[in-house]
């Protein structure tokens, strides 16, 4: 050989990167000397506790209320004012919507134009209004709700009202 190649008969030095800290074994250390001097350290006992005899009349805390207006919310949301609300299917899922409306205050009948048309799908479960219940606005409790269904009688004939029967579903109590 010409000697430029190392031999290889030579050992191989071992250098040693990393070593074992003490760190794990501290730690192991200082959990059984605080547990060791939790064992041996005198413990207070303690004495049986006197019954408590109230001194007087407790009050309990109120209980809270249920919201009444918590079903008209759940179906009107907020804010509140006066809109048409409907439940249909459309495209074979069920959407709830809502129709902002400005009602007409007096009418002669129900193809008066002052009357706001809520155009409405043709699949409808739930059909209803939401009003404003905290202003002046507010219907009165007697309020009563009347709906049609408009139909095109023919080009000459015009519009014919239908009336729509309604049975109460929701808010409970009724608003």
């Amino acid at each position: 050989m010409d000697g430029s190649a190392p031999d290889r008969r030579a050992p191989t030095p071992t250098i040693r990167l990393a070593g074992r800290g003490r760190g794990p074994g501290a730690v192991v250390a200082l959990v059984a000397i605080f547990l060791a001097m939790a064992w041996i350290k005198p413990w207070p006992t303690a004495a049986p506790a006197a019954p408590r005899v109230p001194a007087g009349p407790t009050a309990r805390p109120a209980q809270p209320t249920a919201d009444p207006l918590s079903s008209l919310r759940y179906h009107c949301q907020e804010p509140s004012g006066w809109r048409v609300y409907a439940r249909e299917r459309w495209g074979g899922r069920e959407l709830r919507s809502w129709r902002t409306m400005d009602p007409a205050w007096v009418a002669s009948g129900p193809l008066d134009p002052a009357i706001p048309v809520a155009p409405l799908g043709a699949a409808i479960s739930e059909l209803g209004y939401c009003s404003p219940w905290r202003t002046s606005a507010r219907p009165p409790e007697d309020a009563t709700v009347t709906a049609w269904r408009l139909t095109l009688a023919s080009v000459s004939a015009g519009w014919r009202a239908t009336p729509v029967e309604l049975r109460a579903t929701a808010p409970a109590p009724a608003t």
